[in-house]
């Protein structure tokens, strides 16, 4: 009789334990969820900021000085190839501002 009570109580004690660490590791898994489509949202609402302006030129030095600062990334290496070839700015500029009403674009400050 004791032994049953005492297994059932470890195994209560470890059924709890897993569940607790089970509910920590989704939460922890959330948040860091929430933390990088944060993050991706900053990162896009600086770039759209950074291209704004009328001069190409202008949108490529912004752009620049905010993957140096580090403020938005350029893992796919996207922003340096725009770089070597201004046709591809071009034609991304083109292409986004064909397809949305300038109006709706936040101002720069």
């Amino acid at each position: 009789m004791k032994n049953s009570i005492l297994l059932s109580l470890i195994s209560a004690i470890i059924g709890g334990i897993i569940t607790a660490g089970a509910n920590l590791y989704i939460n922890y898994r959330q948040e860091s969820q929430k933390l990088f489509l944060q993050k991706q949202q900053f990162e896009s609402e600086l770039i759209l900021r950074a291209i704004i302006p009328d001069s190409i030129q202008r949108s490529k030095k912004n752009i620049n000085i905010m993957v140096a600062a580090g403020f938005i990334s350029d893992a796919n290496e996207i922003i340096n190839k725009i770089n070597a070839n201004d046709s591809l700015l071009d034609i991304h500029f083109n292409n986004y501002f064909s397809k949305k009403p300038i109006g709706n674009l936040p101002s720069n400050p």
